[in-house]
């Protein structure tokens, strides 16, 4: 868990130095990471957006620069999800399973297909263009150009790998918790692992509760029920181990930074 949040850390640093017009000292960033990371306790994880005001009082970085870092690191996430979600379906072989994992599959490249022109809407806007001078023009066009540096291969395929790295880890964590609680450890429970902690995670991520709290535990329970053969008293309890492991170390960072 400590790895993981290690991950994201070092996922965040690198996206905002690609925005940023100064440099910043590593030190402060790990606190102010933790801090706004603490955050994701709040509907649709708007809280984290405080990572972007601790950027702007600690760096001297406009928050609509460092805004469209946590726009990608969402994005990211949730095609990350799916693909894992979707591969571990398929490793699981059932013909449902494989269907519900081309669907998967499908959104995920639809999704990286589309997001990029989604995410370009701000310089399409003839409001902007018409009032560049403006409060507001000026606001859009920054956060334009920030999200046009970020869209580029360096910064996108450094959030991506940094993303499926921290993913991994977090199906790694499930797949342990399932283990400590007796289940034997190999490959089959890897793939259940694989196939069911990222579609919970989506899930709770969908669900735009507060860390997906309730969501990504119930679907835990219901997926790993279904698609990994699992009883319910394994499924809930390797669940909320993963759950605290992962969430407690973000909570003790948070707090102590």
């Amino acid at each position: 868990a400590v790895a993981n949040h290690a991950l994201r850390y070092w996922r965040w640093t690198i996206l905002l130095r690609n925005v940023a017009d100064n440099d910043f000292r590593r030190s402060t960033a790990v606190l102010l990471f933790s801090a706004g990371s603490m955050l994701i306790f709040t509907p649709a994880r708007l809280g984290e957006a405080a990572k972007s005001v601790y950027a702007r009082d600690f760096f001297g970085i406009p928050i609509a620069a460092s805004l469209p870092v946590l726009v990608l690191e969402r994005v990211v996430d949730v095609f990350i999800m799916a693909m894992l979600a979707g591969a571990g379906m398929i490793a699981l072989g059932d013909t449902t399973n494989l269907v519900l994992a081309s669907a998967m599959l499908g959104v995920a490249l639809v999704g990286l297909l589309l997001w990029r022109p989604l995410l370009g809407w701000a310089s399409r806007l003839k409001v902007v263009e018409r009032r560049e001078d403006s409060r507001w023009g000026q606001v859009f066009k920054l956060a334009d150009t920030s999200q046009r540096s970020l869209l580029t291969p360096g910064p996108l395929g450094g959030a991506m790998a940094l993303g499926a790295c921290a993913w991994m880890t977090e199906v790694l964590i499930y797949f342990l918790a399932l283990h400590a609680i007796g289940m034997p450890m190999g490959l089959d429970l890897f793939v259940v692992a694989l196939a069911v902690f990222p579609l919970a995670s989506l899930g709770g991520s969908l669900s735009l509760l507060p860390g997906g709290l309730g969501a990504t535990e119930g679907g835990l329970v219901a997926f790993g029920v279904l698609l990994g053969g699992l009883s319910t008293e394994t499924a809930l309890l390797a669940g909320v181990l993963a759950r605290a492991a992962i969430l407690g170390v973000v909570i003790l960072a948070g707090m102590a930074s």
